[in-house]
């Protein structure tokens, strides 16, 4: 194995939109969400950022 080998994860639109919806509606923060949906903050701060401006 490479030391650069990383699993890239592509989650569905509706995926990132439940996400999104969540944590709009104040249901879970980003770390309650990160544990329900094994998505790390990180990695749900990208999602919310890029979802949140395309719908602004």
């Amino acid at each position: 194995m490479y030391k650069n080998d990383k699993v890239i994860r592509r989650y569905s639109e509706p995926f990132k939109l439940k996400i999104l919806d969540e944590l709009t509606t104040g249901k879970l923060n980003k770390y309650q969400l990160g544990k329900a949906y094994g998505i790390a903050p990180p990695g749900n701060s990208k999602i919310l950022l890029a979802y949140y401006l395309s719908i602004r």
